[in-house]
């Protein structure tokens, strides 16, 4: 059976979304520095932010996918440093 023009609903769409941002851990990483570093000393957060940016300016030096990378970054932004948003 050939599915290439078969509809896909988005519930589908959002899974193969979430699974294309998932090879971008070192946005996550990163991201996930800055949301720790937010509780610390203003050196510390501006280190992750530093970082953070770096390792953004290098994913988009080799991405081949940039609608997952952007994606990839709000994620990683707007996620709580406790998980979750909705688990709080």
């Amino acid at each position: 059976m050939h599915f290439a023009g078969r509809y896909r609903s988005r519930r589908e769409r959002a899974a193969e979304l979430r699974e294309r941002m998932a090879c971008f851990s070192t946005i996550y990483n990163a991201g996930w520095l800055v949301r720790d570093a937010q509780s610390g000393p203003t050196q510390r957060l501006d280190e992750a932010m530093m970082r953070f940016v770096a390792v953004l300016l290098q994913e988009m030096r080799t991405c081949r996918d940039f609608e997952a990378l952007i994606y990839a970054v709000a994620d990683t932004i707007t996620c709580s440093r406790h998980g979750v948003p909705w688990e709080e």
